[in-house]
Formats: C-alpha cells, sequence, structure tokens
C-alpha cells in the first residue's frame, strides 16, 4: 500500500469507519513512519496505548443498582395503574342515599331470613338462595 492509501485510512478511522483490520493496517505503518501527515493519528493511539498500560482493559460491568432501579420503576407503574383503577371505578358508581341502603339493609334481612328458616338443610339450595338476586 501506498501513502495515499494510509492517509485514506487514517481519514476512515477518525470517521469511525475504519475496520478493525484497517486500524491495525495503520498502527502498523504509524509506527514504522515518520511522516508528519500521521502525527495527529500517532497522537491517538499513544493515548488509547497509555490508557490501556495505566488501567488495563476494564471489563464491562452492569450498573450494582440497575435491578433495584428497574424494581422501582415497575413498583411505581403498577401504583399508578391501581391508582388509577380505583379512580375511575370509584366515579363510575353512584353515590348510596339513605334510603338505598334502609332498602339494602331490609332486603338483606328478608333474605337471610329465608336462608335461615328453612327446616330442610340443602346446601345446594340455600347457596343458590343466598347468591340468587
Amino acid at each position: 500500500m501506498e501513502k495515499n492509501d494510509y492517509l485514506r485510512l487514517k481519514e476512515r478511522y477518525l470517521e469511525a469507519l475504519a475496520t478493525p483490520e484497517e486500524i491495525r493496517a495503520l498502527q502498523e505503518y504509524i509506527v514504522k513512519t515518520d511522516d508528519p501527515d500521521f502525527d495527529d493519528v500517532k497522537a491517538i493511539f499513544s493515548f488509547f496505548a497509555l490508557g490501556r498500560q495505566v488501567h488495563g482493559t476494564v471489563p464491562s460491568r452492569k450498573h450494582p443498582l440497575r435491578p433495584l432501579m428497574v424494581t422501582a420503576i415497575a413498583a411505581s407503574l403498577l401504583l399508578f395503574v391501581f391508582a388509577g383503577i380505583r379512580l375511575a371505578y370509584r366515579h363510575d358508581t353512584p353515590a348510596p342515599t339513605a334510603t338505598s341502603r334502609n332498602a339494602d339493609i331490609l332486603a338483606m334481612e328478608s333474605t337471610l331470613t329465608e336462608i335461615f328458616t328453612y327446616e330442610r338443610t340443602d346446601i345446594d339450595l340455600q347457596m343458590n338462595q343466598l347468591f340468587t338476586p
């Protein structure tokens, strides 16, 4: 390869379009040459090499609070959904009045009286009467 090819590789590297093989070829050429056209890339490669030498390769790790954060978000969403459902049903039902409460209580008393005054102890019949409006 000629200098023009390496200049094109340099441009591809600076635009983050170079493949790993092209980067290795560019590194090998930079080590051999003292051409000032490649000083900028030489500085970048030196910077990264020094960082790897000082810090070593840092393994990718997951954030330690990530599971807690996901759990908190899920709990918040669940709480909002539950609150929305409760509010939706709360506004749809009319408020009971004193007369409707009295009528409901009288209906329950008569139903319970009918259920418990039977002389037969047929459980299916009693359950049917209990849950039939």
